[in-house]
């Protein structure tokens, strides 16, 4: 493709041309370390952990506050 001879358009085209290549690398990027580290299953055993947590502590209330009923 033949640009204009206009050189504020080449350096407009220039420009454009970078920010997508730097955006298409640094996609890739996060997406194969996303991959690479199975972030996923990571998001998954610390959601699992941590409402774990919280039914022990809902049930430990539960259990405490069923005697302040008497």
């Amino acid at each position: 493709m033949k640009l204009p001879d206009n050189k504020y358009i080449n350096m407009i085209v220039y420009y454009i041309a970078t920010v997508v290549a730097v955006i298409v690398a640094v996609s890739q990027f996060t997406y194969r370390a996303w991959i690479d580290n199975d972030v996923n299953d990571k998001i998954r055993i610390f959601i699992h952990q941590t409402f774990s947590i919280i039914a022990n502590i809902s049930n430990t209330i539960a259990i405490e506050t069923k005697w302040l009923k008497k």
